[in-house]
């Protein structure tokens, strides 16, 4: 709890600061307003609960010149709401400040507070409360670019450090070495002893064209070395590989992309998530057709508890159509997924069906509508699973001057019906505002 309590002291003792710098600068905000109304009830299992939630989140954003090449920028998000599992009454969500400056004799941007950093999908893709400083060097050879960061994970109780370097040469590639380290608890057993991790990627990308065709190729290899549990997943070593190849016709209006990834049974990072003993294959493909009408469809095989004595395969298979209609435009997407083990104890097949349509009534107003809806058939429990969703929201632009702004308002219902029953109602106001110059 001390470490808990100290990343709220950090964030609000940062929104202090963030708060004049906003109001300094040109400042932006969002504010949406949301009720929601939750019915569940359960049978066989001893479930019965109807709730009702409201929550005000606000957000505001600035950027402030400090000279012709140096940017000071703000941000700082909060809630108003009772407390539930995704709020807290009161709460400062998220505050940091951007520090930038393109005429140094080394370019930099150095950020603190709430970041967002990515060094890979296979090392890193968190949030943290920290610190981060990127260094973009002037070179007369290819381009480089590095990025050091240190911070605390959700909860406060975990701490994040590690670093990007990559390099892009019209030649060669972009090439890119990640570096990680973990200290923190077990999110299994958060209890007993905390668990140490590192991991380090290298990854390469190029983009060439063959016989007219645009393509790219893409690979990266990932290493972990630590633990990824305490009870019991210490000291372990284990790899992922991925790789892919993606292509667009030059005189064709077709594109494609065929991907492979597997991840070893020990591959655990903390900080990215990864699916641990898995091999993926994926293939892809679109088709821009007559009349701004586009198609795509997708296959997908998995193969899960790789390792293990009952592995799971999970076939996927997808079909999407996007353009024009009447006054609007729509998009349409429909899957089928069917999933089941070696040993007969699983069978599920599952179906979906999804549309949105977007119409703008006058210059001010749009009008978006969507529908979906699905269901699961599990084989061995011959059991049935359905869910239906239906949303309506109304986007009003408005402007005067120099200011620009904009009114959402949103109403959302959801169904779902099998061993527990869903109702949900949940109607959404926001309001966003860009000042002038």
């Amino acid at each position: 709890m001390k470490a808990l309590r100290g990343r709220r002291r950090v964030t609000v003792v940062l929104a202090v600061a963030v708060l004049p710098a906003l109001m300094a600068g040109a400042a932006a905000a969002d504010e949406a307003l949301r009720v929601e109304r939750r019915g569940i009830e359960g049978d066989p299992v001893s479930v019965s609960a109807s709730e009702a939630f409201a929550a005000d989140e606000l957000h505001l954003r600035s950027d402030r010149r400090l000279s012709a090449y140096g940017t000071l920028r703000g941000d700082f998000s909060g809630a108003l709401a009772g407390d539930d599992g995704r709020y807290r009454s009161g709460s400062v969500r998220r505050a940091s400040l951007t520090w930038e400056n393109d005429q140094a004799p080394v370019p930099f941007r150095v950020e603190a507070g709430d970041l967002s950093v990515d060094t890979s999908a296979r090392t890193f893709n968190r949030s943290i409360d920290g610190a981060s400083v990127l260094f973009r060097p002037r070179t007369t050879g290819p381009s480089q670019s590095m990025r050091l960061f240190s911070g605390s994970g959700e909860g406060g109780g975990s701490r994040y450090s590690g670093g990007r370097w990559r390099i892009e040469d019209t030649i060669v590639g972009a090439v890119s070495l990640s570096a990680i380290r973990y200290d923190g608890p077990a999110a299994e057993v958060p209890a007993l002893e905390g668990i140490n991790q590192d991991v380090g990627s290298l990854s390469w990308q190029r983009n060439l064209t063959v016989a007219g065709q645009r393509l790219s190729m893409e690979m990266e290899y990932g290493r972990f070395s630590g633990d990824y549990d305490a009870a019991g997943g210490h000291g372990h070593a284990d790899t992922a590989r991925f790789l892919a190849l993606s292509g667009e016709g030059g005189m064709l209006p077709y594109d494609w992309r065929l991907s492979y990834e597997r991840y070893g049974e020990d591959y655990r990072p903390a900080g990215a998530d990864i699916p641990a003993d898995q091999r993926i294959t994926a293939l892809q493909g679109g088709w821009r057709l007559a009349g701004g009408l586009a198609a795509r469809a997708r296959v997908r095989y998995v193969r899960e508890a790789l390792e293990s004595d009952n592995p799971v395969d999970v076939r996927l298979t997808g079909l999407s159509l996007t353009g024009s209609m009447g006054p609007g435009d729509f998009s349409t997407d429909a899957f089928v997924s069917h999933r089941e083990d070696e040993l007969g104890e699983i069978e599920r097949v599952t179906r979906a069906l999804s549309a949105n349509y977007v119409w703008q009534l006058i210059r001010h107003a749009t009008l978006r509508a969507g529908l979906a809806g699905g269901m699961t058939r599990n084989r061995i429990e011959h059991s049935v699973t359905r869910h239906r969703r239906a949303s309506i929201a109304l986007d009003w632009r408005l402007w005067g001057g120099a200011w620009r702004a904009s009114l959402s308002s949103v109403f959302a219902v959801r169904y779902e019906d099998g061993v527990i029953d869903y109702r949900g109602v949940r109607p959404t106001l926001g309001l966003s505002y860009v000042p002038g110059p």
